[in-house]
């Protein structure tokens, strides 16, 4: 099917897991995050179960209204901007986020929540350039 049309069954799927998903995670300023590629990729890693690709959809949206990854900054590279140096470094031929690290440069590399947070981070942001360019 085309990318952003969705047969009818599909639609149907797809307005099932974000109705329960939105529910049990009560909406909220995350819930532009479940667009139809993101509900999409949940019902295929579920292989088509709405009610578990809900459920995890609805886990993740809760878990994003928690951490608000999207806002979320590195506490230890707001103190010093060498601990971690994991970065978006350009875009592939295909519009796509290019990310580079050298763990040796990174003086924060053996906090795995410090790093866990930078590497949300990162990531977020990536996910912003593709969102831009969509």
């Amino acid at each position: 099917f085309v990318m952003g049309v969705f047969p009818e069954t599909e639609a149907v799927r797809r307005d099932a897991v974000l109705a329960e998903a939105l529910a049990k995670a009560a909406g909220g300023p995350e819930a532009c995050f479940a667009d139809d590629a993101c509900i999409r990729r949940y019902l295929r890693a579920c292989e088509g179960d709405v009610k578990r690709a809900a459920a995890a959809l609805a886990a993740t949206i809760a878990w994003r209204l928690q951490k608000r990854p999207a806002v979320m900054e590195c506490s230890a590279c707001l103190q010093d901007p060498r601990s971690h140096n994991m970065r978006v470094v350009g875009l592939d031929i295909s519009g796509r986020p290019v990310l580079y690290t050298c763990f040796s440069q990174a003086l924060n590399r053996f906090d795995p929540a410090k790093s866990m947070e930078h590497l949300t981070r990162t990531l977020e942001e990536a996910c912003a350039i593709m969102n831009a360019r969509a």
